[in-house]
């Protein structure tokens, strides 16, 4: 019997193989083994990482529209 309390994300009628990670999970969440593994450790520094060099671009972005509108 599985623990895990994350529901499978679905994507308009199809139901997806990707889950929302719920943080209070047995086997998914914040004290679990699996969240604190060196894999998910990488992985979520990495989505960090993504996210970061995103926000930096869309604000190099809208300077720049800025600048192109003045």
């Amino acid at each position: 019997m599985s623990l895990c309390m994350c529901p499978r994300i679905k994507v308009g009628s199809e139901l997806t193989d990707s889950r929302n990670w719920n943080p209070e999970c047995e086997e998914h969440g914040v004290d679990s083994e699996w969240w604190n593994s060196p894999e998910q450790q990488v992985m979520r520094d990495q989505l960090v990482e993504r996210i970061r060099m995103l926000q930096a671009k869309a604000k190099e972005g809208r300077a720049k529209l800025r600048k192109e509108q003045s």
